[in-house]
């Protein structure tokens, strides 16, 4: 059985309107095939969401952050 990377989900929440604007889900696997990423998205996006519409944000989205790093730690790369 291979190991999987855990899968990280940010999202950006607006406090004035309440919505979600952004909401991106990195299955940790770089090198895992296309049809991969969209049944991970799909599988928690549908848990989460009515209707959910799915888009490629693309590689450049979600930058490789190490699995180890706190929120904190994430919040403070995010801001350099």
């Amino acid at each position: 059985m291979s190991e999987r990377k855990p899968v990280t989900i940010r999202f950006r929440f607006n406090k004035d309107s309440g919505e979600i604007e952004q909401f991106l889900i990195d299955d940790g696997d770089r090198a895992a095939p296309e049809e991969y990423h969209n049944k991970i998205a799909r599988a928690i996006a549908g848990r989460l969401f009515r209707r959910p519409q799915i888009e490629d944000a693309g590689i450049e989205s979600i930058p490789e952050i190490p699995a180890t790093l706190t929120p904190e730690q994430i919040r403070q790369r995010q801001g350099e």
